[in-house]
């Protein structure tokens, strides 16, 4: 109550836990007037003990009903609030306000005053499960016991840390040795609540750059080859078509001539065409170089020697 005086507050209340937290767990109920079908297991639910003021806080949106207030306090009538998932789950064709429901050790029925939307717990991965909600002041009534530990939940219109310390005066000058830890704001909350989500979606997206960088590799490699062979080509052919003899003539004339200059021994019939390319005064050095000299000094060739 004295937290929401200080300056910046719009809404404060409190929790058993705030949503999205790991380790809510659930508790069974029954419902007047609808016996557990002998086929069901029984009928669980996740379960919250809340303060006035909480729901209007954490903006959870009040489908039927009313909100928890102070008339709901330790000696007030009995009462409970239900999520839509439970209202659908157990009055799937029938006003749920109203009828009265038990829970934990409950010897009395409470009466449904409201019908608020789902949150989600344990992740925002999981389904929004069935749930219920009784006074923060009536919780001893249903389990024997006061709750031990709540979470104080505070909405403000600045930077919320800025009430961090007011608020821990507050709780001091109540109860001297009552701590007050794991501050956090939503966005802490919701960051741890999806850090799992986050490692995934990273791993993921790293992945997706390797991925991009190896198929741009590929490609660089892929275009390079094709340059490669077709530079090579080039350059068998290109030589080849430009090769000239060393007297000048193109490299077919000795061939074409060949076969008229063999009747006087001008060329060597053995010899293999592609060395028509040398001039005939090497032929003839190399023919007078080995002895083999012919009538009238013509060239004799392979053939002709006899």
């Amino acid at each position: 109550g004295a937290g929401r005086q200080l300056p910046g507050v719009q809404s404060a209340g409190s929790a058993r836990l705030p949503p999205l937290a790991p380790e809510m767990g659930d508790a069974g109920l029954q419902i007047n007037g609808k016996p557990i079908p002998a086929n069901e297991p029984g009928r669980q639910a996740d379960w919250q003990a809340v303060s006035p003021g909480y729901f209007e806080t954490m903006k959870i949106k009040l489908v039927r009903g009313r909100f928890f207030d102070r008339r709901d306090a330790f000696d007030g009538q009995p009462v409970i609030a239900i999520n839509k998932e439970l209202a659908k789950a157990y009055f799937p064709n029938e006003e749920p306000v109203g009828p009265g429901i038990k829970v934990g050790n409950d010897n009395m029925w409470r009466t449904v005053v409201a019908v608020v939307g789902d949150v989600h717990h344990n992740g925002l991965q999981t389904p929004a499960k069935r749930g219920w909600y009784v006074p923060q002041e009536q919780w001893s009534k249903a389990y024997g016991n006061p709750r031990r530990s709540a979470t104080l939940v505070i909405r403000t219109t600045g930077d919320p840390r800025a009430v961090v310390t007011p608020v821990q005066g507050i709780v001091h000058r109540m109860d001297a040795d009552l701590p007050v830890t794991d501050v956090m704001t939503m966005s802490d909350v919701l960051a741890a609540a999806t850090q799992e989500q986050r490692f995934t979606m990273a791993v993921m997206a790293l992945f997706a750059v390797l991925a991009l960088v190896l198929a741009v590799v590929l490609a660089l490699l892929v275009v390079g080859v094709g340059h490669g062979h077709r530079f090579q080509n080039l350059g068998v052919k290109g030589p080849a078509s430009r090769r000239r003899r060393s007297d000048g003539h193109q490299p077919g004339a000795a061939a074409q001539r060949c076969p008229a200059a063999e009747q006087s021994g001008a060329c060597l019939p053995g010899r293999p065409r592609h060395h028509d390319q040398v001039s005939t005064g090497s032929l003839v050095r190399r023919a007078l170089a080995r002895g083999h000299g012919g009538p009238n000094g013509a060239l004799v060739g392979p053939e002709t020697e006899r």
